[in-house]
This record gives structure tokens, sequence and C-alpha cells, in this order.
């Protein structure tokens, strides 16, 4: 069993051809968003921690956050996310 550590770091996209394969390399569950049209991209940088490492493990993204059905509906309707 382990935790994970998770860092998001949002940066220029100016080096993304250079910097994408050692960062798939370093971190074994990380993962990026790239938006072209701002010019970004989010690095998701997470790794395995030893369990008794500090922190509440709390899984606190909002995809996992439940949400009112009458809300969803309505958000759908109107094209919101």
């Amino acid at each position: 069993m382990f935790k994970h550590s998770i860092t998001n770091e949002e940066e220029s996209d100016d080096d993304i051809e250079e910097r994408i394969k050692e960062f798939g390399l370093t971190y074994e569950f990380g993962d990026l968003s790239w938006t072209p049209s701002q010019k970004t991209v989010v690095y998701k940088k997470d790794f395995r921690v030893p369990i008794k490492t500090e922190g509440d493990g709390v899984k606190d993204n909002p995809a996992f956050v439940p949400t009112d059905p009458t809300e969803a509906v309505t958000f759908r309707a109107l094209g919101k996310s």
C-alpha cells in the first residue's frame, strides 16, 4: 500500500517537446494537460510515497465529488461543465 504525492504546475508550452520524455520517465503516474490556444501545459507530478508520509490521504479531485443530478442536467443543458 502507498500514497500518492501530487503537485500540479502550470508552465509555458515553449519547450514541451524537450520536456515530455523526461517528465514521463520521472513520474510513474504523471500526466499533463496541454492547452495549445493558451500556450500552457499543466504538469501533474504524481509519484508514490510511503503510507506513513504525512498527509490526510484525501482525494480532492473535483471530478470525484458527488453532484446533485438536477444541477448536472441543468449544466449539461446550458453547455457548461
